[in-house]
């Protein structure tokens, strides 16, 4: 449910609704980490957030990780606003369920980013952690190709930015899964993308975000 608005029951197991909603849940899991990452590495560094699963999966340092994480979301961000275009021109009944999550995610961002837990070292004061580093105007990466990661890449396959030859199976209700597609970056139609953060850590002063 979302907005109060659950999507209709005969949509409800669409794998259009399904990947749009999974879109949705995975931006806000993608920023909060982003935005936690400096917290979590003071006061844990138990190596569970996506910027350290991403370093380890390149090999980067932590600046170049927050950066590909931002054009991970930005793509993503990407996908779920044409997703949503299509779905509320084709489907009217799915609009209040699908801007729904459009809310959902901002403000969870909204949430995420004035929260005194995250910006925080000790979630209440003191040391900053995490400074916002504004907006931008575009996204770092709107490209249709699907992120590499196979297990979200089926999303894609209900992107109506690809054309539909490139969907030879493309499945609109539930049963067997997905295949995966092959590897490949304000929620209204024109949106604002997160700039990287500025750090923040209690021993360093703080660094701008690039531009």
């Amino acid at each position: 449910m979302a907005n109060g608005c659950p999507p209709p029951p005969r949509l409800a197991e669409d794998r259009r609704v399904r990947a749009i909603t999974e879109v949705a849940a995975t931006l806000c899991d993608w920023h909060t980490d982003v935005i936690s990452y400096d917290k979590e590495a003071e006061r844990t560094g138990d190596g569970f957030n996506l910027i350290d699963a991403i370093r380890r999966e390149h090999g980067c340092a932590e600046d170049e990780a927050v950066e590909r994480a931002m054009i991970m979301w930005d793509r993503l961000m990407a996908l779920f606003l044409r997703m949503r275009a299509r779905l509320t021109a084709e489907l009217p009944e799915l609009a209040a369920f699908v801007n729904g999550l459009g809310q959902y995610i901002r403000g969870g961002l909204d949430w995420a980013l004035g929260t005194d837990r995250y910006n925080y070292i000790d979630g209440v004061g003191g040391h900053r952690a995490f400074q916002p580093g504004g907006w931008r105007d575009t996204p770092r990466d709107n490209s249709p190709e699907p992120l590499p990661i196979p297990s979200i890449a089926w999303w894609w396959q209900h992107d109506p930015g690809i054309p539909a030859s490139r969907h030879p199976h493309r499945p609109t209700s539930t049963g067997s899964p997905c295949p995966p597609a092959p590897p490949g970056s304000a929620l209204r139609p024109t949106a604002s993308f997160p700039s990287p953060r500025s750090r923040c850590r209690s021993t360093t002063p703080p660094a701008h975000s690039p531009p």
